[in-house]
């Protein structure tokens, strides 16, 4: 069983130092479906989150980190609407760096209550993967549309002389 503290206690033996983060996030619990939840600060070892459902000490669970993916975690200890995880693996320097450059480009609504998130300095993000392709394969067949027109007006030409 992982140890379970409170919160004053875990700050106490917190070995890394956190980063401030405010940035939205997904979290699951075992089968049940997503919600939505704020990363408010981020170490190599966890992270402490807001989440507007009640999270319990010891819980496993699957958190949504931009730019890097899911992450394995367990909640270390809860208070009210904040909670305090360990990451199952530690995070290196450059995740970090990934996630604090990320852009979340995919948003939802999981039907919670909205957390607002104020975020500073948010850069432009690309289309989703499906339009990036949709619009790779579109410029492709008008390219060769544009082409086999070229090359039946040419042989139409060479025709009439």
């Amino acid at each position: 069983m992982p140890n379970l503290l409170s919160a004053n206690a875990a700050a106490a033996v917190r070995v890394s130092n956190r980063q401030k983060l405010l940035r939205p996030s997904t979290l699951r619990l075992r089968e049940q479906k997503p919600f939505d939840v704020v990363i408010d600060d981020l170490s190599s070892e966890g992270c402490r989150i807001s989440s507007t459902v009640p999270l319990a000490a010891g819980e496993a669970i699957s958190l949504g980190l931009p730019g890097i993916g899911r992450c394995a975690a367990r909640v270390i200890w809860s208070g009210g609407k904040v909670a305090g995880c360990r990451f199952d693996r530690p995070l290196h320097d450059a995740q970090i760096e990934k996630i604090k450059l990320a852009h979340t480009v995919v948003t939802g609504s999981f039907g919670c209550a909205a957390i607002h998130v104020d975020r500073e300095g948010e850069t432009m993000s690309l289309p989703s993967k499906s339009k990036r392709i949709a619009l790779i394969v579109g410029l492709s067949l008008l390219s060769w549309g544009l082409f086999g027109f070229l090359g039946w007006a040419v042989k139409m030409l060479a025709l009439s002389h």
